[in-house]
């Protein structure tokens, strides 16, 4: 209700009491010492106006640098956040479902499940990750070099798998690491990474290989890499070398973005990466102890 006469002082509130009543029910509003009534749709679209109104208020001295960009971790059996019992473990995480390390949300891509999410890559490059052991956390990552790996030592791991250390005793992975728009079912576009290494750098090529097959209309030249959008979905694939089963993912062609605003946000984003501008959330990430962690196709990770 329109306040009548802006010069009058607004009616102090009122104390109603009143039975719990279902949202749809209209509820009473106090304004100028009169009673009203207004729906709860009604309400809804009040406040929605008022936050469009107030749009980007309280983050005047917020920049992307605050902002810590989350990994997209693929959970597998293992994951402390499917084992019962372990302090990180959640109800709803299954194995095969992607884990925001930032905010603990579990988005389900597993093609069991029928589920996918929608990604834009904006940047690639290839490092090697350097991790302390016992999942004591990320030290760095160095540039790909392959005579760094080369001089690691290889170890195997109680579980079947393969390691590379190095004279620290930190362990090495070679990562092929994208930055990536996650687009969710409510239409949300959220920065993130996805940091593949061991059996996924084989998922990494075959998407890289979309990638780079994307042209400009009626040119040879490539696209930008942030203007084509991929399906990832999780599946079960078993080790050629110990026989044990682990999640894995699967990159399909999802076509070109066809909206201004979400391009845009890639090309930011983008933009954001190359000047350093952004931090990654790392410590909370760690190389999953249920998978065979190493080097080698059929190394998850």
């Amino acid at each position: 209700m329109a306040n009548k006469d802006k010069n009058k002082p607004v009616a102090e509130a009122a104390v109603i009491d009143a039975q719990p009543v279902e949202a749809s029910t209209a509820v009473a509003v106090v304004e100028q010492g009169e009673t009203g009534l207004m729906t709860a749709d009604q309400q809804a679209a009040m406040i929605a106006q008022m936050m469009a109104d107030d749009a980007g208020v309280g983050f005047e001295n917020v920049t992307a640098a605050d902002v810590a960009i989350p990994y997209l971790k693929l959970l597998q059996k293992g994951s402390p956040q499917c084992e019962e019992g372990n302090q990180a473990f959640m109800d709803a995480a299954k194995a095969g479902m992607l884990l925001n390390n930032v905010t603990n949300g579990l988005v389900d891509i597993r093609t069991t499940a029928q589920k996918f999410a929608v990604v834009v890559p904006v940047s690639y490059i290839k490092v090697i990750s350097v991790w302390r052991p016992n999942q004591g956390g990320k030290v760095c990552d160095l540039p790909m070099n392959q005579a760094t790996l080369d001089a690691a030592t290889r170890k195997d791991t109680p579980d079947g798998g393969i390691i590379l250390v190095n004279e620290e005793g930190n362990i090495l992975e070679e990562t092929a690491k994208f930055n990536v728009l996650l687009l969710t079912a409510d239409g949300g576009v959220h920065w993130g990474i996805m940091a593949l290494s061991g059996s996924k750098l084989g998922a990494a090529k075959k998407w890289m290989s979309l990638v780079t097959s994307k042209k400009m209309p009626n040119s040879t030249k490539q696209a930008p890499i942030f203007s084509f959008m991929y399906k990832v979905a999780s599946y079960l694939e078993t080790s050629k070398r110990t026989g044990k089963t682990y999640q894995q993912l699967r990159f399909e062609d999802f076509g070109k973005i066809t909206d201004p605003t979400m391009y845009v946000a890639a090309k930011e984003y983008r933009q954001a990466v190359l000047t350093g501008t952004v931090k990654e959330a790392v410590n909370d990430v760690a190389p999953d102890a249920s998978a065979d962690t190493g080097t080698g196709d059929d190394v998850p990770f």
